[in-house]
């Protein structure tokens, strides 16, 4: 092969592994955005607009609750079962199993990318050193 054959094989070579780094830092975000998405949701107190009235039910977070005197209440029996019923952990488990496709593919996709630049940035450095060593 010749140098100049070399030289395209060797950039388009690091082209794909910049667009599979670029697709892993992209999946990671996705996961990332259903993460922080799920943390809102169980941190974050809320309030529930009861239909026909203007007075809205204030409920707690599902982590940070007060528990009573006992420290054994359920999220249901300190809250009260409207709060239970909006926030059900369902569905932020459900979310959390939609990002780990996207958190495993992503963490693939930059990990491959990023050992295939450093490989063909290895080879570019022992055939330079070969090259000054024959010169």
């Amino acid at each position: 092969m010749t140098n100049a054959n070399a030289l395209i094989y060797d950039k388009a070579f690091r082209d794909r592994a910049d667009r599979r780094q670029t697709w892993g830092v992209f999946l990671l975000l996705v996961a990332l955005g259903i993460w922080l998405w799920v943390a809102y949701q169980l941190l974050a107190p809320f309030s529930i607009t009861r239909s026909g009235t203007s007075h809205d039910l204030d409920c707690g977070s599902r982590v940070f609750y007060d528990a009573g005197e006992s420290g054994r209440e359920s999220y249901a029996e300190a809250e009260g079962e409207r709060c239970a019923a909006e926030r059900d952990l369902a569905d932020p488990l459900a979310l959390l199993l939609l990002a780990l496709p996207f958190a495993v593919g992503g963490a693939f996709q930059y990990a491959s990318g990023t050992f295939a630049l450093r490989m063909s940035e290895h080879a570019a450095e022992v055939a330079r050193l070969e090259a000054a060593r024959e010169s």
